[in-house]
């Protein structure tokens, strides 16, 4: 990951999500049906839960499912089961998503401040895979 950012396998970005999420993507559905088998829709229904339903302007946004707060794909020695295949949010770390929320975390607090880059840009980006006309801004 980048920034300086190691993962000391904490488990804290991936165990204690409160109200934080990891939102599914558009570009994520084919890499991860595909790496439990199983086909977009069956990945849908099995593995996450609608955060915002479907409008004109924009696709349905969904979310991985949690288990008491953790991803549902967290192991008891906090790797991910997924790992490979994983959402872009958590290929990117907690380090380029959402960084300034999670400083609490131990792996966080290790790294200067001044380290972590501003995502505003690259996560406008993201979010747009959910417009049907992708040149709006939002």
């Amino acid at each position: 990951m980048a920034n300086g950012f190691k993962c000391t396998k904490c488990g804290e970005c991936c165990r204690n999500l409160g109200n934080a999420v990891v939102v599914i993507f558009p570009s994520d559905y084919t890499p991860m049906a595909r790496g439990f088998g199983v086909s977009e829709h069956e990945f849908r229904e099995k593995f996450t839960d609608v955060l915002y339903p479907a409008t004109s302007e924009r696709l349905e946004i969904r979310v991985l499912k949690k288990a008491d707060d953790a991803c549902i794909f967290v192991t008891p020695d906090n790797l991910c089961s997924v790992y490979g295949f994983q959402p872009i949010q958590c290929q990117l770390g907690p380090d380029r998503y959402m960084a300034r929320s999670m400083m609490h975390y131990p792996c966080m607090q290790a790294m200067d401040e001044g380290l972590i880059v501003d995502t505003t840009e690259s996560d406008d980006k993201l979010y747009q895979q959910f417009y049907l006309n992708n040149d709006r801004e939002i």
